[in-house]
């Protein structure tokens, strides 16, 4: 139980650290039918909304066409093509953030590292925060002459890059 309690502690301190680059509402157009398009909001299974049709989270459907959906998020409107995220910024300080486990029990949490938009899944018991080659990149990060770094967890090493 104190292990547990200790992690949940971690990561809301990690999180609240970090408040400026949580961001409030993640959006995706997934898939765009007809006069319906099926969007996906902070990673939950994606729900279909007909034109006018607004959220719980207040994200509106306006208009769709073949390739895109205009939404209102946040009281603006958003054009959002297929498979583009639209991810806003949190207003005002954020002194606690909760978050929801997936249908696989993870835990996903939306950020950025160097401007660049990163899905991150949160693992509550690590001290690390792990990158792929591809994301390192995309964020400008110059990783190859970096200290490695690892930890065990059972698994053989995986070659990076």
């Amino acid at each position: 139980m104190a292990k547990l309690t200790r992690a949940r502690l971690i990561v809301t301190l990690l999180l609240v650290a970090a408040a400026p680059t949580v961001l409030a509402v993640d959006v995706r157009v997934v898939g765009l039918f007809g006069s319906k398009a099926l969007v996906s909001i902070d990673g939950r299974p994606p729900a279909t909304l007909r034109i006018g049709q607004r959220t719980a989270e207040g994200v509106q459907l306006l208009s769709v066409d073949g390739e895109s959906a205009v939404l209102e998020i946040d009281g603006q409107r958003r054009t959002l093509r297929m498979g583009q995220p639209y991810v806003s910024k949190s207003s005002g300080n954020v002194s606690t953030v909760k978050l929801s486990a997936d249908a696989n029990g993870h835990y996903m949490a939306n950020g950025t590292v160097n401007g660049a938009a990163v899905r991150f899944l949160v693992d509550t018991g690590a001290t690390m925060i792990a990158l792929p080659a591809s994301v390192a990149r995309q964020a400008g990060i110059r990783y190859s002459n970096a200290r490695a770094d690892g930890a065990d967890a059972g698994v053989p090493p995986m070659p990076s890059g």
